[in-house]
């Protein structure tokens, strides 16, 4: 079976289902996978310099409002492995 026809069989059953526990799940799920997409950049695809922009500057603002670990602390944490 095609990726093709696997999303059209997935969009047939979604329109049917009737159990909104199940659909509640599916979407859980699936927002779970959008949401790994989107933090990461795929092997192949590159970031967007509008992304890397916004990216840095998150970074530089969470840095200003304390929210880092030092070297230090990385490796007490690392010795506890």
């Amino acid at each position: 079976m095609t990726n093709s026809a696997i999303r059209k069989d997935i969009h047939k059953a979604i329109d049917t289902i009737k159990d909104d526990s199940f659909l509640k799940a599916v979407h859980v799920i699936i927002s779970d996978k959008m949401e790994q997409e989107e933090d990461y950049t795929l092997p192949g695809k590159p970031m967007s310099i509008s992304t890397l922009k916004k990216r840095v500057k998150a970074a530089r603002e969470q840095v200003k409002r304390g929210h880092y670990t030092t070297q230090k602390n990385l490796e007490k944490e690392a010795a506890k492995w």
